[in-house]
């Protein structure tokens, strides 16, 4: 498999140029495609299977990378992707950090996990939809005092429990792996990194 349409074919989505084409966006503006990571994003969609109660996938970087080099662009393309081919998406922006997800998809950054997870919200009132149909996302919500505390807690166990029920997939964003405690302690809630 060589080219990003094989790839595609092969993970039964629809290439990310074609994507670009339906909503109007030249292909060259598509961060991943004909790059060689699109290959390697192709090659592990491949791989992954479909739980009955849904996946959960994690989208780190080693380590800091300068702004815009593409963690949270590559969660909003592969949701984005994974939705166009008919499967019901959540993006969560787990960067408790440095949220930017809700620039992407253009909605307001509160309320979002970090209220859900300190139940100052309900999942109802924190997700937000898409003009994706299948594709919802949840926002950063306030950016907290204490990222890692509240990622490796109790309820947001429980919270990523709850969102996995209803959806194929749950992708998360989240600050570099080297960098802060707040990927490591997610990482035993998924199944991919």
């Amino acid at each position: 498999m060589d080219s990003d349409g094989e790839i595609a074919r092969a993970a039964r989505l629809m290439p990310i140029a074609a994507i670009g084409e339906k909503l109007g966006i030249p292909a060259d503006s598509l961060i991943p495609y004909g790059h060689t990571k699109a290959k390697i994003a192709g090659g592990f969609l491949k791989q992954l299977k479909t739980r009955p109660d849904g996946d959960l996938v994690l989208v780190t970087a080693m380590n800091p990378t300068p702004a815009g080099e593409g963690k949270t662009t590559t969660v909003a393309n592969l949701a984005s992707s994974l939705a166009l081919n008919g499967a019901r998406v959540l993006a969560v922006d787990g960067d408790l950090r440095r949220p930017t997800m809700h620039q992407h998809f253009g909605i307001p950054k509160t309320p979002g996990l970090s209220d859900l997870i300190v139940g100052k919200c309900q999942a109802s009132e924190a997700i937000q939809v898409t003009r994706f149909k299948g594709l919802q996302i949840l926002p950063c919500g306030y950016v907290p005092p204490n990222p890692a505390e509240l990622l490796g807690s109790a309820a947001m166990k429980q919270v990523v429990e709850a969102l996995r029920s209803h959806y194929d997939w749950v992708l998360i964003d989240t600050p570099p792996i080297l960098a802060m405690a707040d990927t490591p302690v997610l990482c035993p809630l998924v199944e991919g990194v």
